[in-house]
């Protein structure tokens, strides 16, 4: 009973993710829409949605709450950056790989799957604590996972110049709006009702439109490109199987030692721990003249298996 609950929760956001493959496939969206979309959800919707959550969920007052989350969440990445590290020795990942391969087990694509996912599965009350994994993912992929691709060429010939971190990748949209948010609650600054209005419908469209997103994403990408190589199952297997159970470990760890760690909050980090690698990763493959296949062939066949792995992470989280 409790599986086909689950089910019943999932499928909305597989019809969506199929949607938007469909229409992608059907040539009712070419590339430029797709692109126009992108830029609406991540600069536009989610920022809106993410400014809107915060100001009807948080209280300030609840701000001590969150140092729990925070500390568990720097120790799960930590944890997974290491285990990351050994296993490209272990598996002796090839260069070109490396960076790709751990950016595929540590970081998550949290705003395009993540968030709309949470939205759906656990509703406003989950926001707070899906924006604290969002700042750690935020700052661990564009501080040290950016940085190890644009520095694992395929050939020493090919070195990407030396690209080293940029600050400036950190001030991404829905970071500023979640910043807006706090601003506003700490100066206790009073939003005129029509711009809130206008924010509330802006935010409303995120989790669909993400989604629909997704399954164009998939069409781009090709089902007829996937392979499963040794270096993409043993990504796989960390990310769907090791890490979730590690984040569960972590938190159940942080409890037993008397952390404030509300329940929605393991049942976020979670579920999010799951989630897909980063989107531009094949971008950022591209840039550091890495194996861009490989980056490419970790998120399509992420995107696919998380379908199949959600059911499973809820029935963990139950």
């Amino acid at each position: 009973m409790l599986l086909l609950e689950i089910i019943e929760d999932i499928l909305p956001i597989i019809l969506l993710m199929v949607l938007g493959y469909f229409l992608r496939e059907k040539k009712f969206i070419d590339d430029g829409l797709n692109k126009n979309l992108a830029f609406l959800v991540m600069n536009i919707a989610l920022p809106s949605s993410i400014f809107v959550s915060v100001i009807k969920t948080l209280d300030l007052s609840q701000l001590g709450n969150l140092t729990g989350p925070l500390i568990s969440g720097t120790v799960i990445l930590a944890v997974l950056y290491l285990i990351s590290f050994v296993l490209v020795k272990v598996c002796r990942v090839p260069h070109g790989r490396r960076g790709s391969f751990i950016n595929g087990i540590v970081n998550t694509n949290s705003l395009f799957i993540g968030m709309p996912l949470n939205a759906a599965l656990f509703g406003d009350q989950s926001i707070t604590y899906f924006l604290v994994f969002y700042v750690l993912s935020l700052l661990s992929i564009w501080t040290v996972g950016a940085t190890l691709v644009l520095n694992d060429p395929s050939t020493p010939d090919a070195a990407a110049g030396g690209a080293r971190f940029q600050p400036k990748r950190l001030l991404q949209a829905p970071l500023v709006g979640c910043v807006a948010a706090f601003l506003v609650l700490f100066f206790d600054i009073s939003i005129p009702k029509p711009l809130f209005a206008t924010l509330n419908y802006l935010g409303n469209m995120v989790t669909g439109l993400s989604l629909i997103y997704i399954g164009i994403s998939l069409s781009v990408a090709g089902l007829a490109s996937i392979r499963f190589d040794k270096d993409t199952v043993v990504v796989m297997l960390v990310k769907f199987v090791l890490s979730p159970a590690l984040t569960a470990a972590v938190f159940g760890i942080a409890a037993g030692l008397g952390g404030v760690l509300p329940a929605i909050a393991s049942q976020t980090f979670i579920v999010q721990s799951a989630v897909p690698t980063i989107a531009v990763l094949p971008i950022l493959a591209t840039q550091g003249k890495g194996d861009v296949t490989y980056a490419a062939n970790l998120v399509t066949i992420g995107t696919l298996l998380f379908v199949i792995v959600v059911p499973a992470v809820m029935l963990l989280i139950s």
